[in-house]
């Protein structure tokens, strides 16, 4: 499933990342800030792999819930609704300063451990 552009008749949904990495060719991407990045989603209970280019200030983490779009085997993630790593950032430092440690953490996608004893 490849999502370049507007799709027409379009569904809106949620996918669930499962895995993601650069492509091959994203990885040769270094001058750019926008890299191709491989993605596998559950998407209404089926497992997908879907490429597409992923912007920089997003970061997307594993068990991350997407806004997409599907209209047939298109698939489209709807970057402009991810949150920002800088929105990442936000949440964790105001769950800190409200005394939330595992909440700031998971801010970042995180899971705090219990010290060894």
């Amino acid at each position: 499933m490849f999502g370049r552009g507007r799709i027409k008749g379009g569904v809106r949904g949620s996918a669930k990342v499962l895995a993601l990495g650069p492509t091959a060719k994203g990885a040769r991407q270094t001058e750019k800030r926008d890299v191709e990045y491989g993605f596998t989603l559950e998407v209404s209970g089926r497992v997908v792999e879907h490429v597409e280019e992923m912007p920089a200030l997003k970061a997307p983490l594993v068990g991350d819930v997407l806004p997409v779009t599907v209209g047939g085997e298109r698939l489209r993630i709807e970057w402009d609704e991810v949150p920002d790593i800088a929105d990442r950032a936000r949440a964790s430092a105001a769950a800190a300063q409200a005394g939330d440690a595992a909440g700031a953490a998971a801010a970042l996608g995180f899971t705090l451990r219990d010290e060894p004893k």
